[in-house]
């Protein structure tokens, strides 16, 4: 069955769930999941009518094609690794019930990726659009929140016995830093200034979220955008690029002011390392439980201690910060997944990379300005996750996995349909 079988604003509705999931980890990550949770049963429906009308020949011949990559191929092989794993691991009953939700989620990543993979082009490119608004929605209400103009929020959504309001709201510096390439392409795209009032929201709220993980990713990000987008196709690059520099200057200014009001002086020059507070050094620990990680890596290094079995691991001797992860996806890998599984992620990792720059610089369909935006917005977003995966939480966590998933699923259906579509 042809996907016009399927009526435009099915997929627009799948584009709206994943960009406000994405956008509402500012309020919990129970939201987040049941945005993409809807998004995933949406795609159910489109599978099935998709496939309904499929002859048994036709359906074989296209998943042998979606199968037959050197990405599906390691795919399998990584996630049997880690299973292994999980099994020979220090608590095996854990970490095997944390090796499945990975499993749910790669599973769940497939039902999208069947639903988005036959959208159209004009619903496709829409996308950013959709991450721009939610995510200055979601941005400006995490401001708002933050300032204590609506304290009904945090009273009704928040558990602030866990801690200050701040100290929860920290993960969205790094979701601010990944959605905001979407908003950069957009407001480059209408070519107005008062459509850099989106981005600039969703700028401020990683400064005010306080993350310094989202920090580095924001401006990790920033600088690869700056660098691959082919500023000539707009209408005025010099003018452009003005506005993007002083949306970083003024952002981090204004940002770094509010943020300021929010935890107060003294906490505010000790999250920049201008004054030493209590506990650990720089960084909240992180060189300590790195040189933990790898002292425990040599105990299992061929396979590791199984999937989030950092946690359980003795402590005796040392100080650290956080007995959870490790807060790097490389070191925690090598810690759970060991030297085999390390690799595998890796391969998987660079393969995936690589296939998203050959169709950004070696197909000359990602040329055109209908695709090209989002094949950079993906790839600055990706670039920011990877970033933040090096220094934030557990690579382990489903809130967190999801957003490289989408991110994959979003650009190779990009490079599906720009194929399907001949564009003059």
């Amino acid at each position: 069955m042809n996907s016009s079988v399927i009526h435009p604003n099915v997929y627009k509705a799948l584009y709206i769930l994943l960009a406000t999931g994405l956008a509402s980890r500012c309020i919990e990550k129970g939201v987040e999941a049941g945005f993409i949770g809807i998004a995933v049963l949406l795609s159910i429906y489109i599978a099935i009518k998709e496939f309904t009308g499929t002859r048994h020949t036709a359906l074989t011949e296209k998943v042998k094609t979606s199968t037959h990559t050197p990405l599906m191929i390691v795919l399998p092989i990584m996630l049997t690794s880690w299973g292994i794993s999980s099994y020979f691991g220090i608590n095996p009953d854990y970490s095997l019930k944390k090796w499945g939700e990975v499993l749910a989620l790669v599973l769940g990543g497939a039902i999208l990726y069947i639903g988005i993979r036959r959208s159209p082009l004009s619903a496709l490119e829409k996308f950013p659009r959709y991450v721009m608004w939610a995510g200055a929605s979601f941005s400006l209400l995490l401001i708002l929140e933050s300032l204590h103009l609506i304290p009904w929020v945090s009273e009704n959504i928040r558990n602030l016995s866990k801690g200050p309001l701040h100290t929860q709201i920290r993960s969205f510096s790094t979701v601010a830093a990944i959605l905001i390439p979407f908003a950069w392409v957009e407001a480059l795209k209408k070519d107005r200034l008062k459509y850099w009032i989106l981005p600039s929201i969703i700028f401020i709220a990683s400064i005010v979220a306080g993350g310094r993980s989202g920090w580095l990713a924001l401006g990790v990000s920033a600088a690869i955008f700056a660098f691959i987008y082919p500023w000539k196709t707009v209408a005025r690059p010099l003018v452009n690029k003005i506005i993007f520099g002083a949306q970083f200057v003024l952002g981090s200014i204004v940002g770094g002011l509010l943020y300021r009001i929010v935890v107060g002086n003294e906490f505010f020059e000790y999250r920049l390392g201008i004054a030493s507070g209590d506990g650990a050094s720089g960084g909240s620990g992180r060189i300590e439980i790195w040189k933990f990680a790898l002292d425990k890596f040599t105990e299992a290094p061929w396979m590791g201690i199984g999937v989030k079995g950092f946690r359980h691991l003795d402590f005796t001797g040392y100080e650290v910060t956080s007995t959870m992860h490790p807060h790097n996806a490389i070191l925690e890998l090598m810690v759970e997944t060991g030297i085999i599984g390390t690799i595998l992620a890796i391969t998987f990792a660079c393969l995936l990379m690589y296939r998203l720059g050959k169709s950004i610089y070696n197909n000359k369909s990602y040329t055109h300005p209908r695709i090209h935006n989002l094949a950079i917005a993906c790839v600055c977003s990706l670039i920011a996750f990877l970033t933040a995966s090096l220094t934030l939480t557990s690579i382990f966590h489903a809130w967190w996995l999801t957003y490289f998933v989408v991110l994959y699923i979003i650009i190779d259906s990009a490079h599906i349909a720009i194929h399907r579509k001949v564009i003059t």
